[in-house]
């Protein structure tokens, strides 16, 4: 009864969190925690409760809390993406990317194992560096190619979506090949060396943190392009435009570390 007590009360708090009653259950979770503490259920407790400290960005609560439930359970992937999630939030980059290295990954799991890339046993091997997630993540991600070429002077390929391919190649062709992902295989067709899932790139070789010329504007539109919409749209010289993106998503996979959904309505 003494263990039960504590447990119900975080779940009574995950229910009021869901209802959007955050002073209620913010009180539920802290009294959940008193009882828990120095009890058998005090890491389970944690668990329960670390999602709303997380949905209401008391980050420093919700890494405590998420730090003291993996002591118990190291090996669950669902707690190591909540703390990717909060240390990015935290601005906390590179363990952040290291802890979202738990992510579920069919692509890696079904096709890239066998030619995984290492850095300590392939430095001197072609990188294909292949699109995983959305659209977003591979503009953002895209960076590390040419950067890596440069910084590094490894044989880098860019493998990414057919919505991305034109852009990506008039912007980093002259830099490094970019090639269309396929689905199904692990290494565009034609192409040699091992692979490595782009948004693992600053897991595996920082972030612009550790390296501040990784913040450097890396994309530029078509000139062409450019002038046939300053035409179509009728612009004046040095008026701009401004895009709003609010629906996104076009390939329905998920976000990097999206709890919410950020489609909304126009």
């Amino acid at each position: 009864q003494t263990c039960a007590l504590p447990i119900l009360l975080a779940i009574v708090a995950r229910q009021q969190q869901h209802q959007g009653l955050e002073a209620e259950a913010l009180a539920s979770a802290d009294r959940a925690l008193e009882l828990a503490h120095a009890t058998s259920v005090w890491s389970l407790v944690n668990r329960l409760v670390a999602p709303i400290f997380l949905d209401q960005r008391l980050l420093e609560r919700a890494e405590l809390a998420l730090r003291q439930a993996l002591l118990a359970e190291p090996q669950r992937p669902e707690l190591h993406l909540q703390l990717a999630e909060t240390l990015l939030l935290q601005q906390q980059l590179l363990e952040g990317f290291q802890e979202y290295e738990w992510r579920p990954n069919q692509w890696r799991a079904s096709q890239g194992c066998q030619s995984q890339w290492i850095p300590s046993k392939h430095q001197q091997e072609p990188l294909v560096l292949v699109a995983e997630g959305t659209l977003g993540d591979t503009l953002l991600f895209s960076r590390y190619g040419p950067w890596l070429k440069r910084q590094h002077g490894l044989d880098v390929r860019l493998s990414v979506q057919l919505p991305l391919l034109k852009l990506l190649q008039q912007a980093l062709g002259d830099t490094l090949p970019v090639e269309p992902a396929n689905p199904r295989r692990s290494l565009p067709e034609g192409s040699s060396g091992r692979v490595l899932s782009l948004p693992s790139a600053p897991a595996v070789f920082g972030t612009c943190q550790e390296h501040p010329a990784l913040a450097s504007p890396h994309l530029k539109a078509d000139p062409q392009t450019v002038d046939e919409w300053r035409q179509r749209l009728n612009l004046a010289h040095g008026e701009h435009l401004l895009g709003l993106n609010w629906h996104g998503l076009p390939l329905r996979l998920p976000t990097l570390t999206e709890r919410h959904p950020s489609d909304i309505p126009l």
